[in-house]
């Protein structure tokens, strides 16, 4: 259990350190170490707090100290009530260091105000600033611990590093040079510097900075105390951080001497913060993750003086679910803590432990979900309070679904209505206030999910596609609800007995089509070709032939089982076409095949030869299409049939013979009557010597 806890810190205290290249000022690179908090493994989770001590810190920063030291200490015991092993130890450093609580566990009922009180005495404070010792007090502590623990320092500092005998408001420049030189040296420096010595044991630090000033300020400091820069810089290369966020300095950069080690760092997830008021989201968003948060919850929450207020926003999950509901004061005083319903009324008080922060169980009992708590503050500051309750938990369990209809087509959209009766798994518990969301699954059903707003909810599902189905009709009676609890993102099965299971009628017994050659159909007929004539005593049909198969069973519903043809189509040119049997004999359509008929083989054929004296070019398409009686609109197989002819009629020879001779004749006769015509207005011309007289 603790190990498990202690893995949540994993997203925040990252401690691997990658090597990094040495420089000529800073330290050679070493072996990266890893932290703990990062393994999962760690066994406890060790806390030290750093504390300074010194003259330079006026009332306003010793009373952020004291509220400081009192939110840690009661932060750390949240974790301790759900049984992670938290130890704490205190260290303070002025002149001098010294422990002021060793390294021991944390007990639930624990009170920090005596240790605030303490840290915050300005009668005890010293003269100089020395965190160097510091740092070695707490870097002692820790090695006092569990080498195997998860380690955290917490470091409260002005940032001003300061040794003796130098006077703080007006140091010789030399001598502050020295304290700069011997700060720089000893935390980023080439001999086992201590920002390296602190990282490679896995401590994640975080540093922060207790004068929370103007810009204008820290700039004096700044130009006032040149070991500023050095502190700031050794409280980066520490931490790991690149850059301190909300602190201005003109022209500050953190030393080259520690920018390996800052970078060397990095990953231990550490940070330097400017100023008390941050120490809210400290404790919330590093150390909660950090300390391990198995419990669901918010922290903090805030409550103004001397008032009250309502927690959480979308109210509890219901009391029933809950075992453990700590309210821990993190800063202030609690006055009371009541519950308020959803339905109104007047808020029950609750009892709080003053010995471990936790509700009375028995009166959470009887809350339902939506409770709200309503705190009241009763100090004079306002109060800050840690809201934490257990995961809520549903063990696996069974429901009973009715479903309507009860019967139901494979492969049609028929929406299922199921209404699930919950009290099998939640007696007089309104589940309701239970469940968040639900996801519901089953073979042979789509999935659905929603949110669970009444116990008579209605979940609407249809048959999800199960492929091909040849058998026979098959029942559901069964689903699986995923449940998610209020305030959980874990699942937890429910398993619904479907009652009556429902019927799925397969189409196991539908008709069939099946059809011998191309896609289905009975093919593509090509008949004649260019100048080809007519055969009138030649009969054509389809390549292919279709076999139509009856269906197996009657539909229960309707007493009926049949399936029903028909065959059309168009064409550019007219032929005798008609749907045949194998062995010639017209269909009448359109045409029924009945449960127990034989299986009917078709082919598409001309009835009659084609007319001799007509032209066929053309082309043309027809369907045959087969409808189930069961499901006409969604049962329709088709066959189809393509063709395209050019035929022409025969040549007529006696009558080409006849007209052949009447030309040849006229031609004849036309020749001869030129020739007379011609010789009838020749003139002769006499020959030589000789005359010609008419």
């Amino acid at each position: 259990m603790k190990r498990a806890l202690v893995a949540l810190t994993a997203g925040l205290l990252v401690a691997t350190v990658a090597p990094i290249a040495s420089n000529a000022s800073g330290p050679a690179p070493a072996q990266a170490a890893t932290s703990a908090c990062k393994s999962g493994e760690a066994p406890s989770v060790e806390v030290v707090l750093l504390v300074d001590q010194s003259t330079s810190l006026k009332p306003p920063d010793l009373s952020q100290i004291r509220r400081a030291v009192e939110q840690v200490g009661n932060r750390l015991v949240v974790p301790v009530q759900d049984d992670l092993q938290v130890k704490f130890g205190v260290a303070k450093f002025g002149e001098t260091a010294s422990t002021v609580r060793q390294l021991t566990p944390v007990r639930v009922g624990e009170n920090f105000d005596d240790l605030g009180e303490l840290l915050s005495d300005e009668t005890l404070l010293e003269g100089f600033t020395d965190y160097l010792q510091g740092l070695e007090e707490a870097i002692a502590l820790f090695d006092s611990g569990d080498p195997q623990a998860c380690k955290v320092l917490l470091w409260f500092t002005d940032g001003v590093f300061d040794l003796p005998p130098n006077d703080f408001d007006d140091p010789p420049k030399s001598e502050r040079e020295a304290e700069t030189a011997e700060l720089t040296n000893a935390v980023c420096g080439v001999d086992r510097p201590m920002a390296r010595r602190i990282g490679s044991k896995g401590i994640v630090t975080f540093a922060v900075l207790l004068k929370n000033m103007e810009a204008e300020k820290w700039n004096d400091w700044y130009e006032r105390f040149p070991n500023l820069g050095a502190g700031l810089s050794a409280m980066q290369a520490i931490a790991g951080d690149d850059e301190i966020d909300d602190l201005v300095i003109d022209g500050y950069e953190a030393s080259d001497a520690c920018a390996q080690l800052i970078s060397e760092n990095r990953d231990l997830g550490g940070e330097v913060l400017v100023g008390a008021g941050q120490l809210a989201g400290i404790l919330t968003t590093r150390l909660c993750e950090a300390l391990g948060c198995p419990t669901v919850g918010q922290c903090p929450e805030v409550v103004p003086v001397r008032s009250s207020a309502l927690f959480p926003v979308g109210g509890m999950p219901p009391g029933v679910m809950l075992s453990n509901v700590y309210v821990t004061a993190v800063a202030g005083q609690i006055g009371s803590v009541s519950a308020v319903l959803p339905n109104g009324g007047p808020p029950r008080p609750l009892q709080l432990s003053s010995e471990d922060n936790r509700l009375d169980r028995d009166e959470l009992r009887d809350l339902p979900g939506g409770w709200k708590l309503e705190i009241s503050s009763a100090g004079e500051s306002e109060l800050e309070v840690c809201i934490q309750y257990d995961q809520p938990r549903l063990e696996e369990g069974k429901v009973i679904v009715s479903p309507s209809p009860e019967t139901v087509e494979f492969g049609t959209e028929t929406q299922i209505e199921l209404i699930v009766d919950w009290s099998p798994a939640f007696d007089d518990i309104d589940p309701a206030g239970v469940i968040g969301s639900w996801e519901l699954s089953g073979d042979g059903l789509d999935v659905a999910s929603g949110e669970l707003t009444s116990p008579d909810a209605v979940v609407v599902v249809s048959v999800s596609e199960l492929g091909d189905v040849d058998g026979d009709s098959f029942e559901l009676d069964s689903v699986e609800l995923l449940v998610t609890p209020q305030g959980s993102d874990e699942q937890v099965v429910f398993e619904g007995r479907i009652n009556p299971p429902i019927t799925v009628r397969t189409n196991s017994d539908r008709p069939k089509l099946e059809c011998s050659v191309g896609d289905g159909g009975f093919g593509f007929k090509s008949i004649g070709g260019t100048g080809q004539e007519v055969d009138g005593d030649k009969l054509y049909e389809s390549d292919g032939t279709c076999t139509v198969f009856p269906p197996t069973d009657v539909d229960p519903g309707t007493g009926e089982g049949f399936v029903e043809i028909s065959f059309d189509g168009t064409a550019t040119v007219e032929m005798p076409w008609e749907l045949q049997t194998a062995d010639g004999v017209a269909v009448q359509l359109p045409f029924r095949l009945n449960v127990g008929d034989e299986p009917l083989v078709l082919k598409v054929a001309t009835s009659t030869g084609l007319d001799e004296d007509k032209e066929y070019i053309g082309n043309g398409s027809f369907m045959l299409r087969t409808e189930w009686s069961r499901d006409r609109d969604n049962y329709v197989e088709d066959a189809p049939f393509e063709f395209q002819v050019e035929l022409i009629p025969p040549a007529n020879t006696t009558w080409a013979l006849i007209i052949t001779l009447i030309v040849t004749a006229i031609a004849m006769l036309v020749s001869l009557a030129l020739l007379r015509l011609m010789n009838h207005l020749l003139v002769r011309i006499p020959e030589p010597g000789a005359f010609y007289f008419r």
